[in-house]
This record gives C-alpha cells, structure tokens and sequence, in this order.
C-alpha cells in the first residue's frame, strides 16, 4: 500500500449491526438482577464489552488508489484492494438490515474466486458502493 494515498473515507460499523448481541447481554443482566444471581450479572456485562469492542475493532476506508478494510483486536488483519483489480460491487440488505439502515457492501476482484473485501454493518451502503464506484469510472 503505497504511503502517498489520500484517505477519502473512514466507515466504522454501526452499532446496531450487533443489537441482538447487545439485547442478549442487557437481558441476562436485567434477568440476573432480578433473580440475585451476580455473577450471570457479570457475564451479560462482560457480553456487551466484547461485542462492543469487536465492533469498534473493525473499520472500513476508501482511499483515492483503493478500499481497505481493518481489524485490529488482540491480532491485525488488513485487506486492501487498488481499484484496477475490482471487478463486481454489489449491496446486500437483509430485511433486519433495511429496518435499521444498514447493509453490507461486498468487492469482488480479478483472480480471487470469493469477496475480496466486505464492508459490513454499515449505514448508507448504496451511497458507499457509489463513492467506489465513481472513483473505478476514474
């Protein structure tokens, strides 16, 4: 990844991407409070800390040469793709996802047979796919 390249975006998944996890943790909680069980009080807690750390572990950015996509929790994975190797872009919005305004934008490159790079639990995913695929028209 060349260090001259201007960053354009930065996306980060939305929380309610992973509202039936955060849902789990507070209803074990609630359910442990109200039963005086303080350690499931601890688990439903601790559930929320890691899905919400997981999430913030994740970021998405669009760059002029090209997308990236980024996890950095206890290890880092990168995956960036220059724009001359992508082939398809295509949306994907389950029915949970058009309730709250998310989706996922998928990448498929040359010589890869699966997605390349996923941009998932994001708001507004036909704007994004749109910001790439007017700089692939460039």
């Amino acid at each position: 990844m060349p260090e001259e390249q201007k960053l354009i975006k930065e996306i980060k998944q939305h929380p309610l991407h992973y509202f039936l996890y955060y849902t789990a943790g507070i209803f074990i909680a609630v359910v442990s409070i109200l039963a005086s069980s303080w350690l499931n009080v601890l688990v439903g807690l601790l559930i929320i800390v890691f899905v919400d750390l997981i999430r913030r572990a994740h970021s998405y950015r669009i760059y002029d040469t090209g997308v990236e996509r980024q996890f950095k929790f206890i290890m880092i994975s990168k995956t960036f793709t220059d724009y001359s190797r992508i082939q398809d872009l295509s949306v994907e919005r389950n029915l949970v996802d058009r309730i709250f305004g998310l989706g996922k934008v998928k990448i498929n490159t040359a010589g890869s047979p699966g997605i390349e790079v996923s941009f998932v639990g994001i708001q507004n995913p036909e704007e994004i796919e749109e910001m790439v695929r007017g700089r692939l028209r460039k």
